[in-house]
C-alpha cells in the first residue's frame, strides 16, 4: 500500500492473544513512560492515529487515511486530518514529538515515510515508533490487518541511521504475544482473548520503559532529529 497510513485501531493492530483493552492500555503505559523519560514537548503528531488517543499535557495532532477514524479522533479533542505518511500535510519543523505506532509495517516506501517524519520534526525533536517483529511469524493475521512486512530485530536501525536521526533507546515488548503468534503461524486461530494478561503486560511495560528487553513480538524505538 504505497505511501498510506493504515488506521491503527486497536481492534486491528493488537495481538489477538489479549483483549484490545489490555493490549492498548499496556502499550499506552509504555509510550507515556517514554514521553516522560525523554522530556517530550508539544505539539505532538500521532501518525496513523486511528480513532484517537489523547495524550494529556500535549497539544495533539493526528493523521490517518480512514475518514471515520479521523472524525472519531476529532471527538477526542485531537486536531486530526486525513492524510498520507509519505505526504504529511504539515510545514517543515512543526512538531517537537512524532508518534508512529504500528504504522511503518503497512507502508511500502518506508524510507520516504521516515523522511517525511523527519521533515516535520523540529531539530532535537523526538520520534517514538513501534513495529512488529519476526518475519517467521507472518500469518493470516498480518494479511488481515494490511501488513506488508514484519521486521527482524534491530533491522530498523539501518533505516533510522540512513535518515540521519540519533537512536536514543530500543526495546522489545509483548513477550506474551509470542505463543499466540506461533499458533497463527500454523493456521490456528485463537478463539478467546484473556484480560488476565493485563497485569503481566503492565509489568512488562514498566520494565521495558527503563531496561531494554531482548524478546517480544513488538519493537520500540526512541530517536531524536539532529
Amino acid at each position: 500500500m504505497e505511501g498510506n497510513v493504515i488506521s491503527t485501531m486497536p481492534k486491528e493492530s493488537n495481538d489477538v492473544s489479549f483483549t484490545p483493552k489490555a493490549w492498548s492500555n499496556s502499550r499506552r503505559d509504555l509510550i507515556v513512560s517514554f514521553l516522560r523519560r525523554f522530556s517530550a514537548s508539544s505539539p505532538l503528531l500521532d501518525v496513523g492515529c486511528g480513532p484517537g488517543e489523547p495524550w494529556p499535557g500535549f497539544d495533539t495532532f493526528g493523521l490517518d487515511v480512514n475518514p471515520e477514524a479521523v472524525e472519531s479522533a476529532k471527538m477526542q479533542g485531537i486536531n486530526a486530518v486525513i492524510g498520507d505518511a509519505c505526504r504529511i500535510p504539515y510545514d517543515n519543523e512543526k512538531f517537537y514529538t512524532v508518534l508512529m505506532l504500528d504504522v511503518l509495517e503497512h507502508i511500502d516506501n518506508q524510507s520516504l515515510a521516515l523522511r517525511e517524519v523527519k521533515r516535520v520534526l523540529k531539530n532535537n525533536g523526538l520520534l517514538i515508533l513501534s513495529v512488529p517483529l519476526y518475519p517467521f511469524f507472518w500469518s493470516y493475521h498480518d494479511v488481515q490487518v494490511g501488513h506488508v512486512r514484519r521486521y527482524t530485530p534491530r533491522e530498523l536501525a539501518r533505516y533510522l541511521k540512513q535518515e540521519g536521526v540519533q537512536i536514543l533507546y530500543r526495546t522489545c515488548w509483548n513477550i506474551l504475544g509470542l505463543p499466540g503468534a506461533s499458533l497463527r503461524k500454523f493456521g490456528l486461530k485463537i478463539d478467546k482473548a484473556s484480560e488476565l494478561a493485563r497485569p503481566v503486560l503492565k509489568l512488562e511495560s514498566s520494565c521495558a520503559s527503563r531496561l531494554p528487553l531482548p524478546f517480544g513480538l513488538s519493537e520500540f524505538w526512541v530517536a531524536k532529529k539532529i
